[in-house]
């Protein structure tokens, strides 16, 4: 075993075990916070693993170091969503796929390893396929939507330290994820068992957590003291954005926009499009729609003004006989899946429900 690896896995390890702690003692009411924190768990026991089956051996005493490091990637996919998702909260599907990828995979490392094989016979075809190959294809199913997250939205975001936030850790974590897969499915050697991994995840967790815990408030520290407190908190004042002369001309300037010329309504309108109209730079007016109207994308911003009018559209004489498809396109959805799901999300009830609940009242 040589030694300086096992120095540099003990700093690492040391790294997301203090990490861990903080979040589980400090934030644990966060959902954000306890899904890094298994993420955190799931890369230390990656780490150890190596070790842990020098000492152990393929037994049941390792079996759940094993299983922590299989659900790394549904960990960081979870996380991923909590973060970059808004709006879109977690739901039982979310967590069944995970369960179930960690399921069978944690099937077949058992089926392989920790059965004595003169007992049974050697895994069949059939078995290989569904106890190694599947796991393998939803692991890469969701670290390729970690990265495609990472890099979804990222024009509408308004939270600065999260634009950045989104190409540092999960980019960052995902190549990590991207080179495991291709080291364990052909090359067929572990990767953890390398110095380079232990050193990279080393340097990767102390500049995370000097940058957001220690030398200052970073993103993620920042979101899960959000989490904690954001229930019924109103908008932010927008002091210190621009002078408090030059914050009244720019609302104004954009209530004309959205109000009344309606610009909601265009397909593909983006926030550099609007702040040139409005005559600030972008990231001014990002901070603005954020800190002023409390909104964290801007998407959330035009869907307001979009749900509204297609409400009214919905119920009104003239227009009540539309498709919805119709109205949807008319207020500035690109697709009739978008608008709905931004419809129930507002409305929590499907455009077509809506509608015809709003027919039942006006019958006589």
């Amino acid at each position: 075993m040589n030694d300086f690896l096992l120095i540099v896995t003990i700093l690492s390890v040391s790294q997301l075990t203090w990490l861990f702690l903080f979040l589980a003692l400090y934030h644990r009411d966060s959902i954000s916070a306890r899904l890094f924190a298994g993420l955190l768990f799931g890369i230390a026991s990656y780490q150890l693993m190596p070790f842990t089956l020098y000492v152990w051996g393929w037994g049941w005493a390792n079996l759940i170091v094993v299983i922590a490091s299989i659900s790394n990637p549904g960990f960081l996919w979870l996380f991923s969503r909590s973060l970059f998702c808004d709006n879109d909260s977690l739901r039982w599907p979310h967590y069944t796929l995970v369960i179930v990828y960690v399921g069978i995979a944690s099937t077949g490392v058992v089926m392989s390893n920790f059965i004595d094989p003169q007992n049974r016979l050697p895994l069949s075809s059939t078995e290989t396929v569904a106890y190694f190959l599947v796991p393998q294809v939803i692991k890469l199913g969701m670290v390729g939507h970690v990265i495609l997250l990472s890099v979804q939205g990222w024009q509408a975001d308004l939270i600065e330290s999260r634009r950045h936030y989104r190409g540092v850790f999960i980019a960052v974590s995902s190549v990590f994820c991207a080179a495991t897969l291709i080291s364990e499915l052909w090359l067929n050697q572990p990767l953890q068992s390398g110095l380079w991994s232990a050193s990279i995840i080393f340097v990767l967790f102390m500049a995370f957590n000097l940058s957001n815990f220690t030398l200052k408030s970073g993103f993620l520290a920042q979101q899960v003291l959000k989490e904690k407190s954001a229930t019924g908190s109103g908008p932010v004042s927008a002091e210190g954005i621009v002078d408090q002369s030059d914050l009244e001309e720019v609302l104004m300037s954009l209530s004309e926009l959205v109000e009344k010329q309606c610009i909601y309504k265009e397909h593909g309108l983006t926030l550099a499009q609007v702040a040139k109209r409005v005559d600030i730079p972008p990231y001014r007016l990002r901070k603005i729609i954020n800190q002023r109207m409390n909104y964290s994308n801007f998407n959330q911003y035009l869907n307001q003004y979009r749900i509204e009018e297609a409400c009214r559209q919905l119920v009104e004489p003239e227009t009540q006989q539309l498709p919805v498809l119709s109205i949807a396109l008319d207020v500035g959805f690109r697709s009739l899946s978008s608008f709905n799901k931004a419809f129930k999300e507002r409305v929590d009830k499907t455009p077509t429900d809506f509608r015809k609940e709003h027919k039942l009242t006006k019958t006589p």
